[in-house]
């Protein structure tokens, strides 16, 4: 049965420092980076399960409240527990989807960084990468509830949004520099070059749709 401490120290490799010392100190496979990315999914898996099942009962609230007071209120009920539930079997799909999906991108995205870091002459192997890189990602995984959570708080949700998103490029930069013995601006690139070419394929692919709204207006 796992302990805290495991969890803990996922959190903890966000901190430069404890990731320096995580490199140096802990060793593992690929497959133990899986387990861990495996076994800390299911925390935002539940936490999106949770945000659906809220809408769910916000909807059955409502339609519910709605349908008591109209003259078809027995139809109206009848459609909020409808649309209740399909939230609630969309949170169960959602979650199901997270668990599958993040090991997947996990392979891809380490795979990248790995194979980026290689062509500038890094060292480490791509098994010692993934399970380093594990530790971030899982992470990320148990602050799932304030990232999740936060981003409904008003004025300063988007902020927290932003934050779990940039954070970890700094993070991913000192493992990158540190198990690939890379210099700084060949490691800086390798973290950064797949985020700019995922933001320029985004803005290409938004062009056509763009212009077909300004069409339509003009």
């Amino acid at each position: 049965m796992m302990n805290l401490e495991v969890p803990m120290k996922w959190v903890r490799s966000l901190i430069p420092a404890e990731l320096d010392q995580i490199v140096e100190k802990d060793k593992g496979s690929l497959i133990d980076g899986l387990k861990n990315i495996v076994i800390s999914s299911i925390l935002p898996a539940a936490c999106v399960f949770v945000v659906f099942l809220i809408m769910g009962l916000l909807v059955l609230a409502v339609m519910g409240t709605v349908g008591s007071l109209a003259k078809n209120g027995a139809s109206a009920l009848e459609k909020s527990g409808l649309y209740g539930g399909g939230y609630a079997l969309a949170g169960i799909v959602m979650a199901i989807a997270i668990m599958i999906l993040q090991p997947i991108m996990f392979i891809l995205g380490t795979g990248v960084h790995w194979l980026l870091a290689t062509v500038f002459g890094g060292k480490g192997s791509y098994s010692d990468h993934a399970f380093y890189a594990s530790h971030i990602q899982a992470g990320l995984n148990i602050l799932a509830p304030i990232i999740v959570f936060g981003f409904f708080i008003p004025c300063i949700g988007y902020l927290i949004m932003f934050l779990a998103l940039a954070y970890p490029i700094y993070p991913y930069y000192r493992l990158i520099k540190k198990v690939h013995d890379l210099d700084r601006v060949k490691a800086a690139i390798v973290v950064v070059a797949p985020i700019v070419i995922m933001i320029i394929a985004a803005v290409l692919l938004c062009i056509p749709y763009i212009a077909a709204v300004f069409a339509v207006k003009w």
